[in-house]
């Protein structure tokens, strides 16, 4: 009867460490943190920029916010369940006085890996916007759980904490202009 008892307690302690062991693997997040791209419309040209520190974008006489995606992975016990793109225009010097969101959608995925964004911003950045040094400061929210039944938790994709910044001269016109681009490419 002692084995039986003793072999019953090994079975139980093996399935607890292998259930604990498949919810430590459980998880989301972001691929990391060059994990963002966002596509601008710089004049007649597109621009891509990821999360590589602050980037200059140059002068720019027309300027706007076209589309992102983020790349975000989740276990097979984890989930992600929507997210949010969050930016300010502000000048250079300053600090963004009221912050915009734009909704992220599921795009495509392998089960792990999933690709998130929005193909239809076009948001022109410019307007209402003083000519000069200017700053284009953003960061990325999306809820999700380490388990598939919750979304209750929020990862946030910000440089590590100061966001990331896009800076660029506006001097625009009322015109319909072109860019002259320095670091635009």
């Amino acid at each position: 009867m002692k084995s039986v008892f003793t072999s019953v307690k090994r079975v139980l302690l093996m399935l607890t460490l292998l259930s604990t062991a498949s919810m430590m693997y459980a998880g989301a997040g972001f691929w990391d943190e060059n994990s963002a791209t966002v596509n601008f419309s710089v004049g007649s040209k597109t621009v891509k920029k990821s999360g590589e520190g602050e980037i200059s974008l140059g002068t720019v006489t027309s300027l706007k916010f076209s589309s992102f995606t983020t790349n975000t992975w989740k276990s097979e016990g984890g989930n992600i369940c929507n997210g949010e793109f969050h930016y300010a225009v502000y000048k250079k010097g300053s600090s963004a006085s009221s912050w915009k969101t734009v909704s992220s959608t599921y795009k495509t995925g392998d089960g792990t890996n999933q690709t998130w964004g929005n193909d239809n911003v076009n948001a022109d950045l410019l307007t209402g916007l003083d000519k000069g040094d200017c700053v284009f400061e953003f960061y990325i929210t999306h809820n999700g759980n380490d388990n598939q039944s919750n979304c209750d938790k929020e990862y946030t994709l910000n440089n590590g904490g100061p966001n990331y910044k896009i800076t660029f001269n506006n001097n625009s016109t009322s015109g319909d202009c072109d860019v002259q681009a320095k670091g635009a490419s």
